[in-house]
């Protein structure tokens, strides 16, 4: 998929449920928020792709507080994956 196209429901569904099993083979626990550039790969798209969705308000972000050596205090941006399955299912057709 191009930067740029437009996902398809189905492929954005396959994606999704692909990265997770791929997740759980390596072991790795399911995170309830991921990061940008998670998102992007995650929905098959590239960076620039959330970036936009989430300048438009299409897709929500969340900030979190981290501790960082170099930064304290910064609040690291995420998204909650409910809200990128919520964009997904706004993808479908209605009937």
């Amino acid at each position: 998929m191009t930067c740029g196209a437009q996902p398809v429901l189905a492929d954005l569904v396959r994606l999704i449920d692909c990265h997770d099993r791929s997740n759980r083979a390596r072991g790795q626990q399911r995170t309830y928020a991921v990061t940008f550039t998670e998102a992007a790969s995650e929905l098959g798209v590239c960076l620039s792709t959330i970036q936009r969705m989430i300048a438009n308000g299409a897709i929500p972000v969340v900030s979190l507080d981290t501790v960082k050596v170099r930064t304290p205090g910064k609040r690291s941006k995420r998204i909650r994956r409910a809200d990128l399955a919520a964009y997904v299912d706004s993808l479908a057709p209605s009937s």
